[in-house]
């Protein structure tokens, strides 16, 4: 199992493989065309290491000192 896969459950995964294989083998334009294109392709790009891993969010809990503008000389 590859590590982003372990981010999904059993049926998930399942699900994303069905996109994989439409993709590849189908794309007729059933419903739910573009979503399950872009489902393939999202777990590609993870596949070839083309996303980044998630980093953990900014601590937004206290707001920042905004710093002062640049003043501009004439």
């Amino acid at each position: 199992m590859r590590v982003w896969e372990t981010h999904f459950d059993e049926r998930q995964r399942k699900e994303i493989a069905f996109c994989l294989v439409y993709a590849d083998n189908f794309a007729h334009g059933t419903d739910g065309h573009n979503i399950r294109l872009i489902v393939a392709k999202m777990a590609k790009l993870l596949d070839m290491g083309l996303i980044p891993p998630v980093q953990s969010p900014p601590d937004v809990s206290r707001p920042s000192v905004p710093s002062k503008p640049p003043v501009l000389k004439d």
